[in-house]
């Protein structure tokens, strides 16, 4: 050991120190010995080798902290390092390492940290040392505050007054992260009332903080955490409140955004711990700046948090009216601000008016006592200013206003404390009431929504004016408004349904089945007066219908509103309505039910699958049974048994596997010809959609089949599964009816697409795609039955495909194959079925068999085929392979495109060049996004894209694109100046003609995308004669 201490005195070895900490915790070295070690060091006449000693020691200690010291050898070590403090300058910092050790890591006898304050503070000038050493002061005394408060109390004064002095003029940010950090602690934890203003001088001088970190800063040092340890000692006791407010206001002089907004942030600090007496003096000039801030302001954000820091000093007065015996500055304050205010209402300038209610808003949102001054201060002015102007802007700005003050009176309302409105609300309710009946839609929708947040007041409106808002609603629903007005309607009728379901009922549900023709027969007389009142009007069945969905929000409302409106839905059926109208009112009924049941499904599934299931099958397959002979009825229409299917779909997926399979299995018998317990009614063998010999009307309600088997669970898997598949395919080969064709397909696909691995599997796989291919290859068959078999076969594709089966690739190799043949066209089309995001079948992996990625396999797997099909293929035949190719470029994510994109390039020009509009269509939509993704690569062949894209945006036939071209030269526009700059006045000059097209939209990015290119072109032009000129008054260039 002693080798290693002489040789580190000497600067002969820097390791020495980790060795002597090994072998200390160790127990190979002792502590006594290594002092005795270094007794001639510390002992020496020469400072340097007293320095090198001691800063041995204090490493050693560092390095060694495990090691566990006993009390008598840490009173040593403190009473050696002590006596060092009045040593040379350079030995200090190594003392202040050495204190910072023991303190860290061992336990200091009483008194000790004591003595130690008092020797640095007595010793130590900690201005005159470098930054680190500083620091290691600002870590001991944290360390104090946090270990040995109870002793550092004792000399309280002075240690404030120590660590002031030693932290007056520190300037580095590393250091003042830990003294904001301690001078919180020390006023949480110490008596400073004799230094108050010293200690917030000390820290005050450095508001505003204006500091930028230099880039890739080691010690993660920012403004904004500094900034927030500033204004954490700044905030930190109202003992700082006379020396921070004036400091804040001076501030808020500044012409400076970044300190205006600081001063307003810390003065919102400031009043969560500032009380009213300490604010009190300064209550007057403060609201003369924020007033200045928030009606002055030339920046957004400068107003924003000036409204926060009024409403923040708004609620620290407010505390004062909790106690009796305290002064009432929140009331002198408000009187003060709303005097101003009270003449900027009446202003005829518009954004004076708008300004101060934001200002009346924020007072009233502080707090309860704040609310009901303001409140009862300003409302009979504000409903007065509201009937004497005319303007609708200046009339909506003050029912913004209103809205406001009963979203504030929301937030403070209490129980047992009437509300702030109860004095005001007839004329309130009056003058809402009027707004129903303006001109101006945003006026009446900034009305009702006044008259919802008044609703949701507690206690205050009774039942019989709950019933009068309703029927107000209710008139205005079924007049002649906008879209965005009845909107709100149903949304305030929605928020009453969960305020009173009872009420809901009576006021609002049961007049809107009234107008329906399907209210009760036991009505009162009061609402058969109002009936007749409201049948003069003109009704829109589809309001009606929509909004009673919106008012299922709860589940008795939903047991009353449902049944109803499927018997308005059965009444549909013997209407004397044009098919056209009925068919609009089925539709918007059904998407609402669809609605309802996706929304309170966790709420009320069982409830669905009992009555909402049974009778949405029920009804169609009852009429498909019964108007087989008729041409086309309500329920034959396409729109109506899909938005049916939804419903279907949504119920099945709401109930557990449980139901789920009791479902399955139900509704596979029906579909069979067999009995069905959820259809009781259905007679067994006359309902047979499955049977190429039943009527289009039967088979096409495959589509329900497919909502409930192919979107439950994928793990459930029917009873009647095997003969499920095996009749859809038949049905899918062999039927005429495209719909019932196409729907056959879809559920095949999915029902295989859940069938479980095997044998079983493998062996119909190899049957089934060997029968779909010798059929579509076959030239001699005719054309519709092969298409019919290539429909089912991409089916059958896609199932494999999205789980990820072995057999898909020997399925797609074989489509590929087809491209040879007349069904060119179709198959390559199939590309897009197979990879399509649908939710219809075979969706999400929660209700199918989809393997994660699948989509970047088949990418992997079948391209390379592609591209080489491609090349092998003569040029007349080259045509499906660019469409295909297109097809998977357009589905597959587009992180997996860019690395591939160097190969696949080439192919994507020759697709716009394709004779396909869809093949043209779907590559200008893989392009688009890439060139924002991949500007480098793209910047390479910028000529070759201008040319395809100039061309493109005059294609004659497609809207679709010349808009999409004209969007990816706009993104050209973005790449790096000297590529593109050569192209631009031919891009300007061939733009020209489609600022003429036919087609407005087309117009309208052909200005956008040439405007792109000009100003590209004016802004080099002036950075150039900037250049030129600023080269002239430099006399680089001749005058």
């Amino acid at each position: 050991m002693d080798v290693l201490v002489e040789n580190f005195t000497r600067g002969e070895s820097e390791s020495a120190k980790n060795e002597i900490a090994t072998g200390l915790v160790s127990g190979r070295f002792a502590l006594h010995a290594f002092v005795e070690s270094l007794g001639p060091a510390l002992t020496s006449q020469r400072v340097e080798s007293r320095a090198n000693g001691t800063k041995l020691l204090a490493d050693v200690l560092h390095a060694a902290h495990p090691l566990h010291l006993q009390p008598i050898e840490v009173n040593l070590l403190v009473e050696f390092f002590c006596n060092r403090l009045n040593d040379r300058h350079i030995v200090v910092p190594h003392v202040l390492s050495g204190f910072l050790a023991i303190a860290m890591y061992h336990k200091l006898a009483e008194g000790q940290a004591k003595t130690i304050c008092h020797e640095i503070f007595r010793e130590v000038q900690m201005q005159a040392l470098p930054q680190r050493d500083r620091l290691s002061f600002y870590n001991l005394s944290a360390i104090f505050l946090e270990k040995y408060v109870d002793e550092i109390k004792e000399i309280g004064g002075d240690f404030v007054f120590g660590y002031i002095q030693a932290m007056d003029g520190e300037k580095d940010p590393r250091n003042l992260v830990i003294c904001f950090r301690t001078v919180k602690c020390i006023v949480n934890s110490l008596s400073f009332d004799m230094f108050a203003e010293e200690l917030f001088e000390v820290v005050a001088c450095y508001f505003p903080i204006d500091f930028s970190p230099p880039p890739n800063d080691p010690h993660g040092i920012t403004k904004d955490g500094l900034v927030l340890g500033l204004r954490r000692c700044l905030a930190a006791t109202g003992k700082f409140a006379k020396f921070c407010v004036p400091l804040l206001i001076e501030k808020l002089t500044s012409n400076v955004k970044s300190a205006k907004v600081d001063s307003l942030l810390t003065l919102n600090a400031c009043c969560n711990v500032y009380t009213a007496s300490d604010l009190a003096p300064f209550l007057e000039e403060l609201w003369l700046k924020i007033r200045k801030e928030i009606f002055h302001a030339l920046h957004q954000e400068v107003q924003e948090e000036a409204l926060n820091s009024l409403q923040a000093v708004t609620r620290a007065l407010s505390a004062t009216v909790i106690k009796a015996d305290a002064e009432n500055f929140l009331e002198k304050y408000l009187e003060t601000i709303l005097k101003e205010l009270k003449a900027d209402i009446n202003d005829s300038e518009y954004r004076r008016i708008h300004i101060s209610g934001k200002v009346i808003q924020r007072l009233a949102a502080a707090s309860d006592p704040a609310c009901y001054y303001v409140v009862n201060t300003t409302l009979p002015d504000l409903l007065g200013t509201y009937t004497q102007i005319s303007l609708s802007s200046h009339q909506r700005t003050i029912l913004e206003t209103l809205l406001g003050l009963l979203s504030s009176a929301q937030c403070h309302s209490n129980e047992g404390v009437s509300s702030p409105f109860l004095l005001h609300k007839d004329p309130l309710l009056m003058t809402l009431y009027t707004t129903l009946n303006h001109s101006d839609s945003a006026v009446i929708c900034t009305g009702i929504s006044c008259l919802v947040a008044l609703m949701r007041l507690p206690r205050l409106l009774r039942e019989e004016e709950l019933v009068v808002t309703s029927r107000n609603f209710i008139l205005l629903l079924l007049g002649e408004h906008e879209d965005a007005v009845k909107k709100e309607i149903k949304e305030a009728l929605s928020v009453l349904s969960t305020i009173s379901s009872e009420i809901t009922e009576r006021a609002v549900v049961q007049p809107l089945l009234h107008i329906l023709n399907i209210g009760n027969d036991d009505s009162d007389s009061e609402l058969a007066t109002w009936l007749s009142v409201v049948q003069s009007a003109k009704i829109s069945v589809k309001d009606v219908v929509t909004t009673l969905t919106a008012l299922c929000t709860s589940h008795d409302l939903l047991k009353t509103i449902i049944p109803k409106l499927l018997e308005f839905l059965a009444g549909l059926l013997q209407s004397d309505r044009s098919l056209d109208e009925r068919a609009v009112w089925g539709k918007t009924l059904l998407d609402g039910l669809a609605s309802v049941v996706q929304e309170r499904q966790s709420m009320s599934s069982e409830y669905f699958k009992e009555l909402l299931l049974p009778h949405l099958i029920g009804v169609a397959v009852e009429t498909a049974l019964r108007e087989a002979n008729e041409e086309i009825g309500l329920f034959s229409s396409i729109s109506i048994l899909t938005s049916m299917c939804s419903c279907v779909k949504f119920i099945v997926s709401s109930v557990d596997i449980g139901s789920q399979k009791e479902i399955v299995d139900s509704i596979g018998s029906l579909f069979l010809g067999k009995s069905c317990t959820l259809l009781p009614i259905i007679p067994e063998g006359t309902f047979q959609p499955l049977e190429l010999t039943s009527h289009w009307k039967q088979t096409q309600l495959i589509c329900f089949l497919t909502s409930v088997t192919c979107h439950a669970n994928r793990e459930v898997v029917g009873a009647n599964h095997s003969d499920l598949v095996e009749k859809l395919f038949h049905l899918a080969l062999n039927s005429e009816h495209d719909f019932t064709r196409v729907e056959a397909a879809k559920c095949f696909g999915g029902l295989v697409n859940r069938t479980p691995t095997g044998e079983a599997l493998d062996s119909f796989l190899t049957t089934t795609s060997n029968q779909l291919y010798t059929l579509m290859e076959n030239a001699s068959v005719d054309l519709q039955a092969r298409e019919r078999a290539l429909t089912v076969y991409l089916w059958l594709c896609r199932a494999l495909v999205t789980r990820s089966h072995p057999a898909n690739q020997s399925l797609v190799e074989k489509l590929i194959d087809l491209f040879e043949t007349d069904l060119f066209r179709q198959a390559a089309e199939g590309f897009q079925v197979i990879l399509s995001d649908s939710d219809d079948v075979i969706s999400n992996y929660k209700v199918a068999n989809v393997k994660l990625m699948y989509k970047q396999h088949f990418f992997l797997q079948t391209v390379p085929k592609l591209v080489k099909k491609f090349n092998e293929t003569n040029e007349d035949k080259k045509e499906p392979h660019l469409k295909a190719l297109s097809c998977i470029l357009l589905a597959v994510p587009k992180e997996v495109l860019r690395a591939e994109l160097p190969s696949l390039f080439p192919l994507l020009m020759m697709s716009l060049s394709s004779s396909s509009i869809q093949t043209r269509k779907i590559s200008l939509s893989v392009l688009l996004p890439l060139i924002a993704d991949v500007p480098l690569f793209f910047s390479q062949h910028v000529e070759l894209l201008i040319a395809n894209f100039v061309q493109l945006a005059r294609h004659p036939d497609d809207m679709k694109i010349r808009v999409t071209a004209l969007q990816c030269l706009c993104l050209l526009a973005t790449l790096p100046h000297h590529t593109i700059y050569p192209h631009k006045n031919r891009v300007i000059r061939e733009l020209s003609e489609t600022l003429d097209d036919k087609k407005r939209l087309v117009r309208k990015e052909a200005v956008k995308c040439r405007s792109l290119w000009c100003v590209m072109y004016c802004v080099i032009k002036m950075f150039i004669i900037l250049l030129l000129r600023r080269r002239f008054l430099l006399g680089d260039l001749p005058s």
